[in-house]
């Protein structure tokens, strides 16, 4: 008889203990450990609420019974509420990623786990490329394509989230085909690109694109009254010809106008709609 007591007196100490630990939330280990969740916290990139086994941060019971019955659990805010509840706030400035807008953070990222950085649910482009497919035929399809675009790293020039720039640029780029210049209004570009491309008019080293040694960025970009931006002549992401150079350029109304660029060892020539063809040569000036 004493001996059946312990045992009922151990069993009810015990069964105190979990009640104890599961009215206070302290270990949600269970959820990440049972057959219902066994590769739970398993990736290489794990949320931290699930590192720490803080299921109930975000999922909050009901009062039904787990797996049982639906509706057992549900979240304890919508959409970026919930994120936000931990994460600083996204979407304040001018360009705001569409995603953000909508508070809908799980269509880039992995709410649990993943095998990439930032819990995103694909690598690189790759993730932009889901929603921004005309990207990844550009990519396949043209010549030439800038660095950042052809290493896969969208973020070298786009905020995934927002910016005080359009299209959710990193730093300044006009907005405008042509303006008076500004290397301020350059700003992405100069971030990896020399300024000294549109500074000096006479040079030998700091561009390919000259006559001589006259300097033809500068000509095209360092002007008061109608300076070209990149973009008239350069797709900034991928393009058919050499140098991302563009095979049409924004004319007068809807006018695209051709544009071919035919390079030689030391030079080339631009054959353009609305003028003759100009050639250029490194070593014996046109």
């Amino acid at each position: 008889m004493r001996s059946a007591g312990l045992h009922i007196a151990a069993g009810l100490l015990l069964a105190l203990c979990f009640l104890n630990a599961a009215a206070a939330g302290a270990d949600d280990s269970g959820c990440v450990s049972t057959a219902c969740h066994p590769d739970m916290g398993k990736d290489r990139f794990v949320h931290a609420p699930i590192l720490s086994h803080d299921c109930s941060s975000c999922h909050v019971a009901t009062g039904k019974r787990h797996p049982a019955e639906k509706g057992a659990f549900t979240l304890a805010a919508s959409g970026a509420k919930l994120c936000y509840m931990c994460h600083e706030e996204k979407g304040r400035e001018k360009s705001v990623h569409a995603p953000v807008e909508s508070g809908d953070c799980t269509s880039c990222h992995d709410p649990h786990q993943s095998p990439y950085r930032r819990q995103l649910k694909e690598f690189g482009a790759q993730l932009c490329f889901t929603c921004h497919d005309g990207m990844e035929r550009m990519f396949k399809e043209n010549r030439s394509a800038h660095a950042p675009f052809l290493e896969g790293d969208c973020l070298a020039c786009h905020d995934p989230h927002s910016s005080d720039f359009g299209k959710l640029l990193a730093s300044s780029y006009p907005g405008e085909y042509y303006l008076s210049y500004s290397p301020d209004s350059y700003r992405l570009c100069f971030g990896c690109h020399s300024s000294d491309i549109a500074t000096y008019r006479r040079t030998t080293v700091d561009t390919g694109f000259r006559n001589g040694d006259i300097n033809l960025h500068y000509i095209h970009v360092n002007r008061v009254d109608k300076g070209r931006s990149c973009k008239v002549c350069h797709d900034p992401h991928a393009a058919q010809q050499y140098k991302l150079v563009k095979s049409n350029i924004p004319g007068f109304g809807k006018w695209l106008v051709p544009f071919k660029l035919k390079l030689t060892k030391t030079g080339g020539t631009c054959i353009v709609g609305c003028h003759k063809p100009q050639s250029y040569d490194r070593e014996q000036a046109r």
